[in-house]
């Protein structure tokens, strides 16, 4: 029984990881895109994005179930980490599954620091973007903090002073 649960617990693992490369690969995309220049691409993936998210979150949920009743099979708390279980496990499967775990965790990381980096690339187009705007109409803008230290940013001078030849 305690083996039939590890290999459906081994496959959740391998499938939640297969998962998270693919939404990894869509974030990578994502910022290809930006550094492209290609806001369609950028926005098409966006939705992509959404179904791939929803799919790790089934696959976690696939295996969230299957630890769940490896715990109980092990006499362990429901609420039991895959850590938590990996002393109850045959020696044969610790390793896999300590080595699933760790790739997923890896693959989280990367995927959170891809996010971050498009957030920074996607604040730095809007700025650049205001900064365009501003210089277009003859103005520039101002940044200035508030009082909950966020960054206010307003464009000050005059109507446009485009010239058509």
């Amino acid at each position: 029984m305690t083996l039939d649960i590890l290999d459906e617990m081994t496959r959740a693992l391998r499938l939640e990881m297969q998962e998270y490369g693919g939404l990894l690969g869509l974030i990578e995309d994502q910022q290809d895109a930006i550094l492209r220049g290609e806001p369609q691409q950028f926005l098409d993936l966006g939705a992509a994005l959404n179904e791939q998210i929803a799919l790790v979150g089934a696959h976690r949920a696939c295996r969230e179930k299957t630890v769940q009743a490896f715990a109980r099979s092990s006499n362990q708390p429901e609420n039991s980490t895959v850590s938590d279980l990996l002393a109850h496990m045959p020696l044969s499967g610790q390793g896999m599954i300590k080595a699933l775990m760790d790739e997923i965790n890896s693959l989280i990381s990367r995927t959170q620091r891809r996010l971050r980096q498009n957030h920074l690339l996607l604040a730095r187009c809007v700025t650049m973007a205001q900064q365009t705007v501003a210089m277009a109409s003859g103005g520039e803008v101002v940044s200035t903090y508030g009082r909950g230290g966020a960054v206010n940013q307003v464009i000050s001078g005059g109507p446009a002073r485009l010239a058509v030849a």
